[in-house]
């Protein structure tokens, strides 16, 4: 899985029925988006229409965004998931034991 910040422009108009989202939303399998611009739609200009949406896809479908002329990748890495280490559990205030184990008491 990897995580991008990729440069798109806006489709819908607004209505409850045709919202405001990110083309790449429509056009490409993205299993999750987000607006990082941080402003309002309304604010964002007809001409150019663009912002900023960080994405989670497949490195398949990354690869395709790229080929598009339509989209600009600004960063990519690969999410590296991982397990909670013993040294992390969490303790109970005043108490000696993890957290996991009061738990599986």
């Amino acid at each position: 899985m990897i995580q991008a910040e990729v440069l798109t422009k806006w489709i819908g108009t607004g209505a409850q029925d045709d919202a405001n989202r990110p083309a790449i939303g429509d056009e490409f399998a993205i299993h999750k988006y987000e607006d990082t611009t941080g402003q309002p739609s309304a604010s964002l200009y007809p001409d150019p229409n663009l912002f900023v949406a960080k994405i989670e896809c497949e490195e398949a479908v990354l690869a395709q965004i790229a080929a598009s002329p339509d989209y600009v990748i600004l960063w990519s890495e690969e999410i590296v998931e991982q397990p909670i280490q013993s040294s992390d559990a969490l303790w109970l205030p005043g108490g000696k034991e993890p957290f996991e184990e009061v738990l599986n008491a």
